[in-house]
């Protein structure tokens, strides 16, 4: 059948609910019905009065129509394949609603065949159905006729993965799920990423309290942020009476709900799982190659008394590891919690956890020592019985992890036979009478130091050139002299006051970087030279070598300016070209030196 264009009269009819005027329209255009007339969205008549609440309307177009032309409009769809019970629906007009099904069930046998339950299922091109619909607006009155009328169908997934009972736990309408869970013989509680609809029950709860505050106006417009939490503390409940297992679904990332209510701090979803389903606390999270366990997700997180939670119900979680063997001290420490160290401090597990090894060989004190010496020398006056020289699998001790990086206190020693001393080159040149100053430094640190001495010569070169430059730039200034009294011509010009300052900063620039180069030589010759002296040296060269080219820069656009000022535009063209230059070989080093290194 072919569709034409709704005439305005028609139209507004239906949006006004006149249905004398529907007709009146009909008789003067010679027309009978009006089946064939749609919106530019391919809505009918019908269509377009039950979007806008017209029941009346509706209910005479059903009951005064032919039965086919009825029967046509009703299960009509339009350009996005909503049929008039979707639109109804998703406004929420219960009334209509109800008068759709009655007419379904009147008309089943008429031409389509279409029965109550198909008209149900209807999907539009996003394959929702009347209940997805209504569902997302929170409707329950409409979600009550629609699963009373077919209590046996099954809601699938929309193109979205969402389910209506997802839908409805996502959303907090907790009427709408209590209403599902309890007359839907054959409920389906799937969503988007492999979630159920607990997963989403406890994530709605996600950030009220970090949510902009325009947006949280608008979406608390008819809701209070308690009442938010509330509705999602009651949907998980209701969930979990219904249906126990969905504790212990994981989704795509291989989380489970009580994953992410520890993550998020939801406390009472996390009891409420606890108190059912000990045993979801033992699932890992995470892949099969990298996962983790849920009581090292509170300590990540820093949460004590959600690890509280997990222990009363679980008191051996003290004995699980992640999949790289680390136990929660070691989460605690990595994740920098210094609440959950000492809270873990508290416990008689502490010792063991103190002394357990990862898969590298790791203790917690190993990875306490990286960024933390103070720390482990704090330990070592108060703990003296802790086992400080364990090795790893690459023969290092606590100690010697942090002697590494730091230097140590006065009142702690190392032990002189640790493998890592046993192995070293400075053990092996005291047993060959080698001069120990021969070894303050690492092949590593060797080498690196005659790259420094290399990168310096060149930077010698340079400075050399510009302080020759620069002095003798000083000496024929721009401009000239005044023969008489012996003072510059353009003693009172401002880019000539300018020229002198930059021209002056180079020149000492220069120097010093001289001098800074002749003290890294000095240092690196020495026996005893320390890499970090070196460095800091070689920087410091570098640094002021930077500021003297800059400065060059700057004093060659001064004095080109100054002798070119009788041409003003050239003069002109001449700085900002140098301008541009000097902020692009800025902006090269700059990248340089925080990107590239």
């Amino acid at each position: 059948m072919g569709f034409d264009r709704m005439m305005p009269a028609l139209y507004r009819a239906a949006v006004e609910g006149k249905h004398e005027d529907y007709y009146e329209a009909l008789r003067q255009t010679a027309m009978t019905v009006a089946d064939n007339q749609v919106t530019p969205s391919g809505n009918t008549v019908l269509h377009v009065a039950a979007l806008h609440g017209q029941k009346q309307f509706v209910e005479n177009i059903l009951e005064t129509e032919e039965d086919r032309v009825a029967s046509s409009m009703l299960f009509s769809r339009n350009n996005k394949d909503e049929t008039v019970l979707q639109c109804a629906a998703e406004k929420g007009y219960a009334d209509i609603v109800s008068l759709i099904i009655t007419a379904t069930k009147k008309y089943k046998d008429v031409e389509l065949g279409v029965g109550v339950t198909k008209m149900i299922g209807m999907r539009d091109k996003v394959k929702d159905t009347a209940l997805h619909k209504a569902v997302r607006m929170g409707h329950l009155e409409v979600v009550k006729l629609l699963v009373k009328e077919d209590s046996e169908f099954e809601y699938h997934a929309n193109d979205d993965g969402e389910t209506p009972i997802y839908i409805a736990a996502e959303l907090q309408f907790h009427g709408c799920l209590v209403e599902m869970l309890n007359t839907c013989k054959k409920p389906t509680y799937g969503g988007p990423l492999g979630r159920n609809a607990l997963h989403a029950a406890i994530l709605s709860g996600i950030g009220y309290t970090n949510i902009s505050k325009s947006v949280k106006i608008l979406f608390l417009e008819y809701r209070t942020e308690s009442s938010c939490r509330e509705f999602a503390t009651e949907c998980t409940q209701s969930l979990l009476e219904k249906k126990m297992c969905l504790c212990e679904e994981i989704d795509d990332f291989g989380w489970s709900p009580l994953h992410y209510a520890v993550k998020i701090y939801n406390i009472k979803a996390a009891r409420m799982i606890l108190e059912r389903k000990p045993s979801a606390a033992y699932i890992y999270a995470g892949s099969d190659k990298e996962w983790t366990t849920t009581f090292h997700i509170a300590a990540r997180k820093g949460k004590v008394e959600m690890m509280k939670e997990i222990l009363n119900m679980c008191p051996d979680c003290w004995e699980m590891v992640n999949s790289k063997g680390q136990n929660v001290l070691h989460e605690a420490i990595l994740s920098k919690k210094v609440n959950v160290i000492r809270h873990i401090e508290s416990y008689d597990h502490f010792d063991n956890l103190i002394h357990q090894k990862d898969e590298d060989g790791n203790t917690p004190l190993h990875l306490l020592a990286v960024n933390r010496y103070s720390v482990i020398d704090k330990y070592i006056k108060e703990r003296r019985m802790l086992n400080y020289f364990a090795f790893n699998k690459k023969h290092q001790t606590p100690i010697d992890i942090a002697v590494s990086g730091y230097k140590l206190l006065p009142n702690v020693e190392i032990r002189e036979g640790s493998r890592a001393l046993l192995n070293s080159r400075k053990f092996a040149n005291r047993i060959r009478n080698i001069p120990e100053h021969e070894d303050n430094i690492s092949d590593k640190a060797e080498k690196e130091i005659e790259a420094m001495i290399g990168m310096g010569k060149t930077s010698i070169v340079v400075a050399t050139l510009i302080l020759t430059m620069t002095f003798a730039a000083g000496i024929t200034v721009p401009g000239g002299y005044q023969q008489e009294k012996g003072y510059p011509l353009l003693l009172r010009n401002t880019a000539f006051k300018a020229f002198v300052i930059t021209n002056t900063l180079a020149f000492l620039c220069s120097f010093c970087s001289i001098v800074i180069h002749i003290a890294m030589v000095s240092e690196a010759s020495r026996y005893s030279r320390s890499f970090g002296t070196v460095a800091s040296l070689i920087f410091a060269q570098g640094v002021l070598l930077a500021f003297s080219c800059y400065g060059v820069v700057i004093a060659f656009l001064c004095a080109m300016y100054v002798i070119l000022v009788p041409l003003l535009p050239l003069a002109i063209t001449d700085l900002i070209l140098g301008i541009f230059i000097f902020i692009f070989a800025f902006s090269v080093c700059t990248y340089y030196y925080l990107y590239a290194t």
